[in-house]
């Protein structure tokens, strides 16, 4: 088993590919609605507007108390990315912005303080310095970038380099949740969690197909609109069903199953195919009301009220 000194460890690249697609949603539910968003596309997250406008974004989910430098590798990676792009869509003429979203912090010195949020405006001469400072780092991968950007002009370096954002200290991953937060306010305090929940486990499927290529980018007012029937699912004279396609981890066995119910069905002729279904409807109705208890859904008799119309519902279904 791995450990955190252990050099094969994968933990914090698993971390990160988790981090990745909850700040997406999380970030897409912050957006205008005509917003798109791709997952490993031109970047780790690729945001697009109606004109075709492209916002790439690298995640950094670094160590707790990291800070970044000049020389930082994360920060030259994302570079490295950016240029190709611009690049690619010709230079001046392309339609982009960058973003490096990073949990740790950009080092009070370090020249990529100019390019936090509200940043004082970049002195002249910060392409040379860049470059500068980058000719004096040893790694294959700086040499690499001084030559693509030594390649473009000064007008395009420069703005180049205007087009870059770093938001530091961003959220770690389990802080996310506080920015999901203000976007369930519509959302009944007992059933927050659960409508988050749900939320994520829906773009986890989502996120999996945009990653595959399987399915178009992801729209803001597609997030809503699921956002909004499931959040009608949850209110006090109504329970929401979500095991309604569950399966028990082992195999239902319907001949050898010792229940009661299960006996007494058996002996009136129940058949083997009707038994299996009326075994699973028993499980997904335990489970179901064991979430509902778990959430905290069962007030106000609303269970009571809920088996009283199974009971009509059945004499409808009979007569």
């Amino acid at each position: 088993m791995a450990t955190q000194t252990d050099k094969y460890a994968a933990g914090e690249q698993g971390l990160g590919y988790v981090y990745q697609i909850r700040f997406a949603l999380a970030h897409l539910m912050k957006q205008d609605e005509s917003q798109a968003l791709l997952i490993e596309a031109d970047d780790d997250v690729e945001l697009r507007d109606v004109d075709g406008k492209k916002t790439l974004i690298s995640l950094k989910h670094k160590q707790v108390g990291e800070t970044v430098g000049t020389l930082s590798t994360d920060f030259w990676k994302s570079v490295r990315i950016w240029l190709d792009r611009y690049i690619r869509d010709g230079n001046l003429a392309c339609d982009h912005s960058y973003c490096m979203a990073t949990t740790a912090r950009v080092g009070p010195t370090s020249l990529l303080r100019y390019f936090l949020d509200g940043a004082d405006a970049k002195p002249a001469g910060f392409a040379i310095q860049l470059v500068t400072e980058l000719k004096g780092s040893k790694a294959a991968l700086s040499a690499q970038i001084e030559t693509t950007f030594s390649s473009l002009t000064a007008t395009q370096q420069d703005d180049f380099l205007a087009r870059i954002v770093i938001a530091d200290s961003s959220l770690r991953i389990k802080e996310l949740d506080t920015a999901f937060a203000p976007l369930l306010r519509s959302v009944a305090a007992k059933f927050r969690i659960d409508v988050r929940e749900r939320m994520e486990g829906w773009w986890l499927r989502e996120a999996i197909e945009l990653i595959q290529g399987e399915r178009k980018p992801i729209t803001g007012a597609e997030v809503w609109a699921k956002f909004a029937q499931v959040n009608s699912e949850y209110y006090d004279e109504r329970l929401p069903i979500t095991f309604d396609d569950a399966y028990p981890d082992e195999e239902i066995d319907a001949m050898k199953d010792t229940r009661q119910f299960v006996e007494q069905l058996r002996a009136i002729g129940m058949s083997s195919d009707s038994l299996e279904m009326a075994i699973l409807d028993f499980y997904r109705a335990f489970a179901q009301r064991a979430h509902w208890t778990r959430v905290n859904a069962l007030v106000g008799g609303e269970i009571r009220k809920f088996e009283l119309r199974m009971v009509e519902e059945w004499k409808r279904a009979r007569g």
